[in-house]
């Protein structure tokens, strides 16, 4: 090797590491000036927020993860984005989880407009001892009560059916749509006690809760600014809600449905808009994300005794932690706060959002022993694992927020995670 390609690696290595430097600056700035800006809220402050916000929302978009961790690396644990405080910090973040929560309007990484999603979306209310009403509690033990019923209908052969079919289209075609299409047909007749009518309602689920177009999406239609952007162009989404929540009240669940304490006095319209909600964005799309951590999160070499429950258990626990597939949980807090936030010891005011970043927090040195390796016999993995709204994991469940539903994810995702390893499904795919 001559002399000039010593000098072009050389010049090529230190224009590399004047971009990193340069990141590392532009990161810094914007996440001091949204910190000071947190630090003294009024009208003006929260004006300027809102362009940080909306900048940095499109730029978590492309890349989650890289977004979260080139910020971790430069700022620490916990830091300002996203016009808020994000949360790395395991036992901070599992003081969240395991706290009364005050909720608002946020959705992972995003705000938004209460009006396009159900009222009583439970994600959106608060608990009691963090200034709610007793409605949170009385939705969540609703669902909770739905949620057995619900996994012991997953136990018949139908529901094998949809699990094989799942895997034998993802084998053969390695694409996420026979993922989201198993978990779709599979949590909705769960929870509804009857299978989707048809293809038609099928894909109309897909667009809601999978696709990402602002005027059809569920989610990122009611994502601000972009709701208020697309509002005109959003009869589709419209349209399709309605559709699906009268499929819901025709289904065996809605029949004969009468409005009482138990279910918080909401009408039957009301009720099949929340169930939609709930069994869309956390039984669907949060489960489908969980399928597709299972396929992509394990490493194939990894040995798993697959007639062993808990040791199947384990290894979707682990992939889930890997990669977390509900990462933030929103908080406002309810009195004066003061941690360290981008390296530096501040008192943040009443009222501040906190995004516990489940995804950062699983990846805490501190708590999980070499993170970055896929390692299902971690000695933790049940106690300290942060999913499905709760610290730990055991089979019989608790605490008042966490998901009614995981239990049916769970066993979807082992039952997967079988069948993806099983040879046998490997015959007759072409």
């Amino acid at each position: 090797m001559d002399y000039t390609t010593f000098e072009e690696e050389g010049t090529r290595g230190s224009t590399r590491n004047m971009c990193c430097g340069l990141c590392a600056c532009i990161i810094r700035v914007m996440s001091n000036i949204q910190l000071w800006l947190i630090l003294h809220p009024n009208f003006i402050t929260r004006f300027f927020l809102w362009f940080f916000y909306v900048f940095e929302v499109l730029a978590y978009s492309i890349n989650p993860k890289s977004f979260l961790n080139s910020r971790s690396d430069v700022l620490g644990k916990n830091y300002a984005a996203l016009g808020k405080i994000i949360i790395g910090d395991y036992r901070l973040v599992a003081g969240i989880i395991e706290g009364a929560q005050k909720r608002g309007a946020f959705l992972g990484r995003a705000r938004l407009a209460h009006k396009k999603v159900a009222s009583a979306f439970p994600l959106f209310l608060s608990d009691e001892g963090a200034g709610g009403t007793s409605l949170h509690s009385t939705i969540h033990q609703n669902i909770w009560a739905l949620a057995q019923p619900a996994l012991d209908r997953a136990h018949g052969p139908e529901f094998d059916k949809y699990v094989e079919d799942g895997v034998r289209e993802y084998k053969r075609t390695q694409k996420n749509g026979a993922l989201n299409d198993m978990t779709a047909k599979y949590v909705f007749h769960a929870v509804f006690g009857a299978p989707l009518p048809n293809k038609k309602e099928l894909k109309n689920i897909q667009t809601l809760f999978i696709g990402n177009f602002p005027w059809s999406s569920y989610v990122f239609g009611a994502v601000k600014p972009f709701s208020a952007l697309f509002h005109c162009f959003q009869c589709s989404r419209t349209s399709r809600i309605k559709r699906l929540k009268e499929v819901v009240l025709a289904t065996p669940l809605l029949l004969g449905y009468v409005p009482s304490e138990a279910n918080g006095h909401l009408s039957a319209d009301e009720y099949a808009e929340m169930l939609v909600s709930v069994c869309g964005i956390a039984g669907i799309l949060g489960t489908s994300n969980l399928i597709k951590n299972v396929a992509k999160a394990i490493p194939e070499n990894v040995s798993i005794d697959l007639s062993d429950q808990r040791e199947v258990m384990r290894a979707v626990l682990e992939a889930a932690r890997i990669r977390a597939p509900v990462n933030n949980v929103n908080v406002l807090t309810t009195t004066v706060k003061t941690m360290r936030v981008n390296n530096k010891l501040k008192t943040l005011p009443m009222n501040t959002v906190f995004a516990g970043s489940i995804g950062l927090a699983c990846f805490d040195e501190s708590v999980f022993a070499n993170p970055k390796k896929y390692d299902h016999k971690r000695e933790n993995i049940e106690k300290a694992v942060l999913n499905f709204n709760h610290v730990g994991f055991s089979p019989e469940g608790a605490g008042t927020r966490q998901c009614p539903g995981r239990n049916i994810a769970m066993k979807l995702a082992a039952d997967f995670l079988i069948g993806l390893r099983t040879p046998a499904f490997v015959e007759n795919i072409n």
